[in-house]
């Protein structure tokens, strides 16, 4: 496997975000990488998502979601630099901007300011997916599960899962931040998206309990957190 990392973005439906998603890939990575664009139906997102991983030549992969922007020049080449310095780490996901109003605060005070000057790495059970890199020679086997019940949700939970499984930690770190705003938790916000999905409850207690039938005691486990020391992110 070759080291240039490569991107994978499943774009489940046309959203108005997609051009500045994929415009913030191009202006903040002025490194080789590869991008991988997915076009698809949400009942085959896992699927097609499986393909790409199977087509990749590189070590290191990352599963960004849709609706995610860039901020920080080299985040890509950040995150490679963690999974190499720190070897029980089988992924990393950086730390995310949630709101207008946080990504305000990060205009005004910049990177070192908004987290205090220390850009931490820890590791810890699960973390959510919106952009997860992947060493693919400690996890070679990594895939979307296709018999995930629903078309997103806990999928994110199950990579995390496999990754544990191969024996290395989950990895977040604040040396990267991204902005994750456009799926908020607010309803105002979803319905002004569209994305009011009424099935939502209904699809995460589906997969909450076929999370506990796949991995049992590993999936129950969710409160190892340990805290490394400060990472000097590239600049």
């Amino acid at each position: 496997m070759n080291e240039i990392p490569e991107i994978l973005t499943f774009m489940k439906k046309v959203r108005p975000w997609y051009p500045r998603m994929l415009a913030s890939v191009a202006n903040t990575c002025k490194h080789p990488y590869t991008l991988h664009v997915q076009y698809d139906s949400d009942s085959t997102a896992f699927k097609a998502c499986n393909e790409v991983i199977k087509r990749s030549t590189s070590r290191y992969i990352c599963i960004c979601d849709d609706d995610v922007e860039f901020i920080e020049d080299n985040w890509l080449l950040t995150l490679v630099d963690i999974l190499k310095k720190y070897e029980n780490l089988g992924c990393v996901v950086p730390v995310e901007i949630k709101t207008e109003e946080q990504l305000a605060t990060f205009r005004n005070l910049g990177h070192d300011k908004m987290v205090a000057g220390l850009s931490y790495v820890w590791s810890c059970s699960v973390a959510p997916g919106y952009v997860t890199m992947f060493d693919r020679m400690r996890v070679p086997h990594l895939y979307c599960d296709e018999n995930m019940p629903g078309y997103y949700g806990m999928s994110d939970i199950d990579l995390a899962m496999q990754v544990r499984d191969a024996g290395y930690d989950v990895g977040m770190t604040s040396a990267v931040i991204v902005t994750h705003m456009r799926k908020s938790n607010d309803a105002r916000l979803r319905k002004e998206w569209g994305l009011v999905q009424e099935e939502d409850l209904t699809m995460n207690t589906e997969q909450q309990h076929y999370m506990r039938q796949k991995w049992g005691d590993l999936y129950m486990n969710t409160e190892k957190q340990v805290i490394f020391e400060k990472f000097d992110k590239r600049v």
